[in-house]
């Protein structure tokens, strides 16, 4: 099946939406915005589904290799393909934007002999593809996209109907080559894709956020890239969307990006790491085997050690304001609860203020965590700053009588995303009662 098609007909938008985002972005511009990721170009590819026949478009990195354009189905190094690779492989004719420029071409993965060729240099260039491969026994697929120089228009044709349009850069750093400039190597950079971060949630028998949830693993080894300010804000406005009691909203964020503050609160986040492996992080978990824990400890070491070179570091802050009482209120209150519990909540007055602001804040943490996730961000939550909170607030210079619930380290990942082992279902669930 080919998958030519006029201008009337719709394309169907990435699941992810900073890829949709960027996607449109792009597309609008006529290829003059939205052309980088991480410092490296990327294309639109319009492909055909190969269960829906519909038109899906996402986003890629890409390579080069003479003429043509070289991506990587990675998906972040899972054992299963991405699921645009799979569409490719039903139907291999395309449409691609490159920059300003659209055209046809037909996608063929290279044979092992090619592939060879032209691996070493995509390592080099992005060096986690490397990691990629020696974390599955998944041989990944490079895959050639060749001009059809019949003029075809390929998958996707020029489209002006979206089911879903939105705005907003990408900011993905420095400004690419243009594709038709001269090429120092014959591979010109690494490809990587986000589009498999967000699957097709048809596939997955849920929404596309079940797959986001269940490969949300804790990431502590980060690279030092800087992560662009609105990027950072993007994740900010997903905290302030979480719940806050009476929709008080009392929280506050401290994000740290300069490398003089970090590395001042390097030798804090030391430690606190050192504190915390001595004593409660000695030993594994009940249930959990030495090896994967020594795997966690040597990730938590590695943290601790480059803590300096992290890119963001969020600090999620609240404080409740001073309780509004009065006489009969606390009298009517007494009534409800009774003499029995009337007197437990006085003597848990502490713990309920503390479960009260957390309450609060939590949630837009989980946000937080969960939108770093679908950007393709590795995050991990830490409470252990609270062991020496007081100093940590006099070097961020947080009010006293504020609270600090977390330190969150944010950056991009230097390894993979993969999916989380937790209890089964079955074993934690009590139902109508214990």
């Amino acid at each position: 099946m080919t998958a030519e098609h006029d201008g009337s007909t719709e394309v169907t938008p990435s699941p992810s939406d900073w890829v949709a985002r960027q996607a449109e972005l792009y597309e609008s511009s006529g290829g003059t915005k939205g052309t980088t990721q991480l410092g490296v170009p990327c294309l639109l590819m319009d492909y055909v589904g190969r269960r829906s026949g519909a038109v899906r478009r996402t986003v890629l990195m890409y390579g080069r290799d003479g003429e043509d354009y070289l991506i990587v189905a990675s998906n972040g190094g899972s054992d299963r393909p991405p699921l645009w690779y799979l569409n490719l492989q039903a139907h291999p004719e395309v449409e691609l934007r490159v920059e300003t420029e659209r055209f046809g071409a037909v996608a063929a993965t290279l044979p092992a002999e090619e592939k060879a060729r032209v691996w070493p240099g995509l390592v080099e260039l992005f060096p986690r593809y490397g990691e990629y491969q020696a974390g599955t026994d998944r041989d990944i697929p490079v895959i050639r996209l060749t001009r059809r120089r019949d003029g075809g228009a390929g998958a996707a044709g020029r489209t002006t109907a979206h089911r879903r349009t939105s705005g907003g850069e990408y900011a993905g750093g420095k400004a690419a080559a243009s594709p038709s400039g001269a090429l120092p190597r014959a591979v010109h950079s690494a490809i990587m894709t986000m589009e498999t971060v967000l699957p097709d949630p048809s596939a997955l028998g849920g929404p596309a956020l079940f797959d986001t949830m269940s490969t949300m693993r804790a990431m502590r080894r980060l690279t030092a890239d800087p992560v662009p300010d609105e990027t950072v804000e993007r994740l900010i406005q997903a905290a302030v969307w979480g719940p806050s009691g009476g929709n008080m909203q009392r929280y506050e964020y401290v994000v740290v990006t300069d490398r003089q503050v970090m590395a001042r609160l390097a030798p804090l986040w030391k430690r606190c790491v050192d504190a915390y492996l001595a004593t409660t992080g000695k030993h594994a978990p009940e249930g959990m085997d030495e090896a994967a824990y020594g795997r966690m400890v040597a990730a938590i070491e590695h943290q601790r050690d480059h803590f300096a070179d992290t890119p963001v570091l969020i600090i999620p802050c609240y404080r409740f304001p001073e309780p509004r009482l009065d006489e009969e209120g606390l009298a009517a209150s007494a009534r409800a609860l009774g003499p029995e519990g009337t007197q437990r909540m006085m003597e848990t007055q502490t713990r309920f203020q503390a479960l009260a602001e957390g309450s609060c804040v939590y949630p837009g943490v989980q946000n937080l965590l969960l939108a770093a996730r679908g950007l393709g961000l590795a995050a991990n939550i830490t409470i252990w700053h609270l062991m020496l909170e007081q100093e940590w607030k006099r070097e961020l210079g947080i009010p006293e009588e504020m609270n600090t619930f977390a330190a969150i380290p944010v950056g991009w990942p230097a390894g993979n995303f993969g999916p989380v082992r937790r209890r089964p279902v079955a074993d934690v669930i009590h139902r109508d009662r214990w």
